[in-house]
This record gives C-alpha cells, sequence and structure tokens, in this order.
C-alpha cells in the first residue's frame, strides 16, 4: 500500500463536514442568480459541469480532468452496478469532434468507478442522455479546450477558486477526491481498493485495475 505520509496529507487536504456543507449550499445547489451569475443567489439552478464536478470528486476519488473529459459511453451497467469507465482510449468514431485527447495520469489511472447512488438520485444518468442531444460525445459539452494544455476542466480549475473563495474555503478542488477516499478508509475499504479506485499504484501487483 502507499506510505502512510502519503495517507496523512491527503486525509489533511479533505474538507471537513462543515466545509461541503458550505460548498453544498452554495448558489449553484440552492439557486444562483442566472447562469453566468453562479456565485450569486438567486433561483437558477443549472446542471452543468460546475454542478457536477464538486459531487463527483466528493463521492468518488476522481480528478478534476477526469470529470472533464467524460465521454457519454463512459457510462455502462453490469449485473444492475452503474459504473464509469476511466480510460485513455481514442475511438475512431470521435476523430470529428476534434476533442482534445484523453489525458490520465498513469496506467493506474485506467479504472472502473462504481456511481454512488446518491448521484444517481440526483440525476446524473438523465443528464447524459440530456447531453446526447448537443450532438457531443461529452457527458458535459459546454466544456472546451482551455489553457496551454488545451485542457477540457482548464476553465473549471479556474472557476473553483474563485467559488471557494467567496464561500470562505481556504480549500482545492482535488481535497474533495482526498474527502472520498478517507471516507472510504473510514468505512474500513482495504487500502489496495482504495488505491484502485483512486488511481494510485499499488506496490507488488502487477497489472492494472479493470
Amino acid at each position: 500500500s502507499k506510505p502512510k505520509t502519503k495517507r496523512a496529507s491527503e486525509e489533511r487536504d479533505a474538507w471537513s463536514p462543515d466545509d461541503l456543507r458550505r460548498l453544498f449550499t452554495s448558489p449553484i445547489y440552492q439557486g444562483a442568480k442566472s447562469r453566468h451569475f453562479w456565485r450569486e443567489p438567486g433561483k437558477v439552478i443549472t446542471r452543468n459541469a460546475r454542478y457536477w464536478a464538486p459531487l463527483l470528486a466528493a463521492f468518488h476519488p476522481l480528478r478534476l480532468e477526469e470529470i472533464a473529459q467524460l465521454r457519454i459511453v463512459d457510462i455502462k451497467e453490469e449485473d444492475g452496478v452503474t459504473y464509469l469507465d476511466i480510460h485513455d482510449r481514442a475511438p475512431l468514431e470521435e476523430q470529428h469532434y476534434k476533442l482534445p485527447p484523453r489525458k490520465l495520469k498513469s496506467k493506474a489511472a485506467l479504472r472502473l468507478m462504481p456511481l454512488h447512488p446518491l448521484v444517481l438520485e440526483l440525476g446524473f444518468i438523465q443528464h447524459a442522455i440530456k447531453s446526447a442531444a448537443a450532438k457531443s460525445p461529452l457527458i458535459f459539452p459546454e466544456l472546451k479546450p482551455y489553457g496551454a494544455g488545451k485542457r477540457l476542466g482548464g476553465k473549471l480549475s479556474k472557476d473553483f477558486p474563485l467559488l471557494f473563495q467567496s464561500l470562505g474555503l481556504n480549500l482545492q478542488f482535488h481535497g474533495l477526491r482526498h474527502t472520498s477516499s478517507t471516507a472510504l478508509k473510514r468505512a474500513g475499504v482495504h487500502p489496495d481498493i482504495i488505491d484502485q479506485l483512486s488511481g494510485h499504484e499499488i506496490q507488488g501487483m502487477r497489472g492494472r485495475y479493470g
């Protein structure tokens, strides 16, 4: 398993229940002034990448770019379990969309991620079905390649610090991912399983999680 110091630093980065409460009672989730004035209170809830990315990271140890580059076909079901297929394959049928190639941190990041029941209850599958109408393979078709790295999550990586700051949270997005892995640890899940779900290398293990 991973060195203890790494796990300890992840637990330090994790968000507290109070931090999470502040985030999930913010205008994005309770109602904003408009789609563009998304940090100001109002009555508009826009279920876009800004809405879903923190939820996905808080309940699944996913990286921001892994979330941003999700395709509709990555949602799969087997034996009654709905999951995300996290991979870096480049299907031929995607070529004419001119999307940036998928980027994963390492081979260990190739993995299957069961979707949390709460995320399903909130309508994540229905969101993906609506996205299909945009004639884009992306679950979040509003995301465009951004910045020097041409990453689909590039704009989100600028937006979220502004949001967190406006809520008085001196925290980072990747801390949400650590929140989910810390919750798994406290629930008694085996460290190797947590590493697999988090896309970390497992020492002494050959091959990859699939």
